[in-house]
């Protein structure tokens, strides 16, 4: 745990990135504090996280967006920019803006960027292939992704990193009996 905090703290000296510090902190915790009884429970139900940290964005845009306050600026005025977003822009575009617009969100920016298609695929593949995962650990890091998307939006390393991981998967399933992946070396 020290060994965790310590890389987190100078993490955050480098980069003041309170959003790393925080998933680092939360994952630590996590992993030494969180009875593996809980754990298991949690991480099995991971492939609901993605839907669940997508209506969780928007409730957080209305309750804390709507009239900016003390938790607002917490987050350097995030909930604010999403409910901005929200309200002001056409989300129910099938095709994405690509805008200049950033959002740090990954799951707002996902629908507003590039469009509910994109958004639908990218939930539909993490949602089928995450109970197939079979590795804990990646298990854990991918909802770990999951909640640093909630308030960043650095969609070159998140999307490119968790959809390499979710597309091996997916390639690798064998849908037979067990359920086993096929594993080439």
């Amino acid at each position: 745990v020290i060994v965790i905090f310590l890389i987190a703290t100078y993490l955050y000296s480098q980069t003041y990135c309170r959003t790393g510090l925080f998933c680092t902190i939360l994952f630590a915790l996590f992993i030494f504090l969180v009875p593996e009884q809980l754990q298991k429970k949690l991480v099995k139900s991971g492939q609901f996280f993605f839907l669940l940290f997508t209506v969780l964005s928007f409730i957080l845009a209305f309750v804390f967006g709507k009239h900016p306050g003390v938790i607002d600026e917490l987050v350097s005025g995030r909930f604010s920019n999403w409910f901005e977003c929200i309200k002001n822009y056409n989300l129910i575009n099938f095709s994405g803006v690509n805008s200049m617009f950033y959002l740090d969100n990954i799951y707002i920016n996902l629908i507003y960027n590039y469009g509910l298609i994109s958004y639908l695929l990218y939930f539909l593949l993490y949602f089928f292939t995450f109970k197939n995962i079979d590795n804990y650990k990646i298990k854990v890091i991918l909802l770990f992704f999951l909640i640093y998307g909630l308030f960043e939006s650095n969609h070159i390393f998140y999307l490119n990193c968790s959809l390499f991981v979710l597309i091996y998967y997916f390639i690798n399933y064998k849908e037979i009996g067990r359920g086993e992946f096929n594993e080439k070396n």
